[in-house]
């Protein structure tokens, strides 16, 4: 059985965070809406949707410059899509696997703790740029897979930033949670076609 390693272990240091704050007496309702586990505004929920199918087609033009091979490479998190067919019932399945198994985690990090923390320390715009920074600093990986991969890094710069913007407007996850989602759900389904 394959279990979601990266999810827990990103979502420890919030685990701790919220621990640290119910010893000071701090309920945990203030320490989900620290984290960002909270409902934004609609109209969030709205930018976080229409961002995420904007990026829906960043990722097809993006997969049109690396070859199949270099997607379905073993050492690459889309190559577990490789042989899943693509349908209506797969790209559901992908949605809420990503989900599970990458972009909660890493919004509960990167946005929720790690975000708020560098947005209260430097401001908005240094911590926005300070937290996307840190987000592509493992995805840099890719570049020792092939250099075809440099406009996917590009773009996953941009979309880390502005899922900071996300996070610090409407002061939610959820939005940013939404448009990362998506973003991976058809990054994987450039993979099945």
């Amino acid at each position: 059985m394959d279990y979601p390693i990266q999810p827990i272990i990103l979502s420890i240091p919030a685990v701790i965070y919220c621990i640290v704050l119910k010893r000071k007496d701090i309920p945990y309702k203030t320490a989900f809406k620290n984290l960002g586990l909270s409902i934004p505004r609609t109209k969030y929920l709205l930018w976080g949707l229409v961002l995420g199918i904007f990026s829906i087609g960043v990722a097809f033009a993006i997969a049109k410059w690396i070859s199949p091979g270099i997607l379905n490479n073993k050492n690459t998190a889309s190559n577990f899509y490789s042989s899943w067919h693509l349908g209506y019932g797969t790209i559901l399945l992908a949605f809420f696997r990503e989900l599970v198994y990458t972009t909660f985690g890493e919004e509960i990090f990167f946005r929720g703790l790690l975000g708020r923390v560098l947005f209260k320390r430097f401001g908005f715009r240094i911590g926005n740029l300070l937290q996307a920074l840190i987000f592509l600093l493992p995805h840099l990986f890719l570049l020792t897979i092939s250099s075809a991969f440099a406009p996917t890094l590009v773009f996953i710069a941009i979309m880390a930033w502005v899922i900071g913007w996300l996070r610090y407007r409407s002061e939610s996850i959820i939005p940013g949670l939404i448009m990362h989602t998506l973003a991976n759900t058809f990054s994987a389904a450039v993979v099945m076609m």
